[in-house]
């Protein structure tokens, strides 16, 4: 059998090719570590007047679990970029 070798005409394409694959499987690992947690569900709240995130986030985490790593959750979810809710929000909060 004669094995043909195969001559790169355009390393540049060859690198940005190469460059491309990375960064996909890099967005796509990235999004399967961010989005995958302990939580198997999700529950809707609507946020009520005078209520804040902290409030939320104490009627709703598990027992054992430090306040602020699950709002940062709920942050991470919900896309906020602040810790500001306002009233009539709908909210996703991760349950367990």
């Amino acid at each position: 059998m004669v094995s043909k070798r195969i001559k790169i005409k355009d390393p540049t394409r060859l690198k940005l090719f190469c460059f491309v694959i990375f960064f996909i499987t890099v967005l796509l690992l990235q999004s399967k570590w961010l989005y995958s947690s302990d939580y198997q569900h999700t529950k809707w709240v609507v946020v009520s007047q005078g209520e804040s995130l902290w409030d939320i986030a104490a009627r709703y985490k598990a027992d054992r679990e430090d306040i602020r790593n699950y709002i940062y959750k709920i942050k991470e979810i919900n896309l906020l970029k602040s810790s500001m809710v306002f009233e009539g929000q709908e909210l996703e909060l991760p349950v367990q």
